[in-house]
């Protein structure tokens, strides 16, 4: 029989060995309406069970024979050192989990020597991440219907020392996400089940919500009606990414472009439109 795995059950982060510790520290400390946002998919999760096995098959093969006293891992991103081959994935609503868990990651990834991507729906001022956590920055850009939104954005992310405008080519359809559907009674609003979690998670409420309550998207927040709730109003509020749209967003930003992701190998035909509407626009390629 084998043996099971104990994961580290203190708070001291600095004690855990895995990502497997940490991921057991966030389900004892976070709210389970909170976890199931970040750890869960659509509908089936048959693309999250996809991606997972992707890179679960990537395999590396070490050097053999080699001196590898001075090995590492830099990279060159736009022109610059980079410590590592990796970037913080813009990821919205941050702040549920923790209280400016923006920050918190652009932290982490400066002090990693690695860039950290800000989402359109992050929880805090774009301004405010550049001041306090430095770092290599980029931001990702939803498209919306209203173009205002876009041109604020882009002019405050280049006035913040931002590098590179990070587009989302995947998202002009709102996933059915099943879990948030059952936690909630409407939007913004936890069913009784999940606000009765909430008390028994006393940490997480007096660092999420007594400081200032339910998280708000800063950075939209200018644009958004009083009754602006989820971001399931944002998302239905985007227009189809096109060559076009990136155009108007470049003519704005002097810096570098990317877009994600791209589905190399999935559909050859829209990669090669898109190369080929990207390329005379200065835009760099990224694959998340």
């Amino acid at each position: 029989m084998p043996l099971r795995r104990r994961f580290y059950s203190g708070r001291d982060c600095g004690r855990a060995i895995t990502i497997e510790d940490l991921q057991a520290m966030a389900h004892r400390h976070v709210p389970t309406f909170a976890m199931e946002y970040v750890e869960g998919g659509s509908e089936t999760e048959a693309s999250l069970r996809w991606n997972r096995a992707v890179f679960e098959r990537i395999r590396l093969v070490p050097a053999q024979l080699v001196d590898t006293s001075a090995r590492q891992q830099r990279i060159t991103l736009f022109g610059k050192e980079s410590a590592s081959p990796l970037i913080i994935a813009p990821t919205g609503l941050n702040g549920v989990t923790r209280y400016r868990g923006d920050l918190m990651l652009a932290r982490a990834a400066a002090a990693a020597g690695i860039p950290f991507t800000l989402s359109t729906v992050s929880n805090m001022r774009l301004a405010e991440v550049a001041e306090q956590a430095g770092g290599r920055l980029w931001m990702q850009l939803y498209v919306m219907k209203n173009r205002e939104i876009a041109r604020d954005i882009v002019t405050r992310a280049e006035r913040a020392g931002y590098e590179a405008l990070v587009f989302t080519s995947d998202a002009n359809v709102f996933g059915l996400r099943e879990w948030d559907q059952r936690n909630y009674r409407s939007p913004a609003k936890p069913t009784w089940r999940n606000m009765i979690d909430v008390l028994c998670h006393p940490r997480w409420f007096f660092d999420v919500m007594v400081p200032n309550g339910l998280p708000r998207f800063e950075n939209i927040i200018d644009f958004t009606p009083p009754e602006f709730q989820g971001a399931r109003v944002v998302v239905a509020d985007l227009d189809p990414l096109q060559p076009a749209l990136l155009e108007q967003a470049r003519l704005l930003f002097a810096p570098a472009a990317v877009l994600q992701p791209l589905p190399a190998g999935v559909i050859p035909e829209h990669e090669r439109l898109l190369r080929r509407g990207l390329l005379k626009l200065r835009v760099e390629i990224g694959r998340d």
